[in-house]
């Protein structure tokens, strides 16, 4: 098996129990609404890291290059 086909394995389940717990109101605990936070946050700031990396780092280099 490939590995991203395993981290998909391993991580669409997680995805379904938060989606889960958000749908049911449940109460998790502080330290797991904190990380998911932070881990959406980081999530957000690397899509915007690629974006700016294709848009301007690598067209640059293909000018120039």
């Amino acid at each position: 098996m490939r590995p991203h086909l395993r981290s998909g394995l391993a991580e669409f389940p997680a995805l379904i129990i938060i989606g889960v717990m958000i749908l049911t109101c449940s109460r998790g605990s502080r330290i797991f609404w904190a990380l998911l936070a932070a881990g959406t946050w980081f999530g957000v700031a690397f899509v915007f890291w690629l974006a700016y990396a294709s848009s301007f780092q690598l067209w640059t280099g293909l000018l120039h290059g």
